[in-house]
């Protein structure tokens, strides 16, 4: 199965909004119930340590396999933040696609913290400029 990496920044905006006790089973998920994509997706953050939880056997759930994701992980939290906004999401995209193609965690870490290094400073020039001119 294949990565998606648009898949795990939305599995990682949905936990952040959800209380850390909860214990999110996968298969609770709005409209992706007993999907093995989003299954996979979070066993894969689990194990990247972006996402607190663990896999429930067949078992006890009847289905091949759960997931029960508790909390994103600090560096999940981390992650987040470089990848929050739509426009660096799509920018770090086009950016990697434009020139290696590989998307590995660190590299869209890398990528995404230039482009919000660059909005900073932008910002930044900005309100000095704008304290000269008022």
């Amino acid at each position: 199965m294949k990565r998606d990496m648009d898949l795990v920044r939305d599995i990682l905006l949905y936990l952040e909004d959800k209380p850390s006790w909860s214990g999110v089973i996968t298969n609770q998920f709005e409209g992706r119930k007993h999907d093995l994509v989003w299954h996979y997706h979070c066993m894969m953050l689990i194990d990247a340590g972006l996402v607190e939880g663990k896999v429930i056997p067949k078992s006890t759930t009847g289905d091949s396999f759960t997931v029960r994701v508790n909390a994103l992980s600090w560096s999940g939290h981390e992650l987040l933040e470089t990848i929050r906004n739509d426009t660096v999401w799509s920018k770090t995209k086009l950016r990697i696609k434009q020139t290696s193609g590989t998307m590995s965690i660190e590299l869209i870490k890398s990528v995404a913290n230039e482009f919000v290094s660059k909005r900073v400073t932008a910002a930044s020039e900005l309100s000095v400029l704008s304290g000269i001119l008022a």
